[in-house]
């Protein structure tokens, strides 16, 4: 089977920084969405999850902050402060009261409190595997920084060390399907 791999990458229109929340989700059949956080902390492989709603993860720069001294592998983080504290996030949305239009901070998010929030890339794969393509993608994506946060510095590190983990992780998890097209797919903010 031909599977393209899909690192799907950007600021904040990448983010999928919305307003209000998915108003429903985005279930796959043959393609998953690689969240790296597990093998971060331990685990042997990434997940892979078969919904697209909230794309994408807090990647935390400190996991001891984050999680504490022995983590669950299913813990979620309270830290919030996403841009002191994380390389990259995942999609949110932030209305508090849609009544009298009240909304948060980003920064207000963390692991434990995050909603179902849209981004692109669940709609891009969606869009393929109605074309008969088994897609497998990571997204990695940060609200108000440079480009330059993407090639220099931790977050370029985690990056690649992150890119290189999907890669690996679908080899063993997809063995035998053709993953030669390997995509960035780049959204600026």
């Amino acid at each position: 089977m031909k599977r393209p791999l899909f690192v799907f990458a950007g600021q904040s229109n990448m983010v999928g920084a919305a307003t209000y929340p998915a108003t429903e989700q985005v279930y796959f059949e043959k393609s998953f969405e690689y969240l790296h956080k597990k093998k971060r902390l331990g685990a042997k492989m990434g997940e892979f999850k078969t919904y697209g709603f909230p794309t994408g993860e807090f990647a935390y720069k400190d996991l001891k902050a984050a999680y504490g001294e022995n983590p669950d592998l299913d813990m979620k983080s309270t830290l919030g402060k996403y841009d002191d504290n994380s390389f990259f996030c995942p999609s949110m949305n932030d209305i508090a009261n849609e009544e009298t239009k009240q909304r948060f901070s980003f920064y207000h998010f963390s692991e434990s409190n995050l909603r179902m929030s849209s981004s692109l890339a669940p709609f891009i794969v969606k869009g393929l595997e109605e074309k008969g393509y088994a897609c497998a993608y990571t997204h990695m994506a940060s609200g108000g920084v440079p480009i330059r946060h993407f090639t220099d510095g931790g977050a370029a590190e985690y990056f690649y060390e992150k890119v290189a983990d999907f890669f690996a992780d679908c080899e063993e998890r997809f063995a035998g399907d053709d993953m030669s097209e390997r995509v960035l797919f780049w959204h600026q903010g």
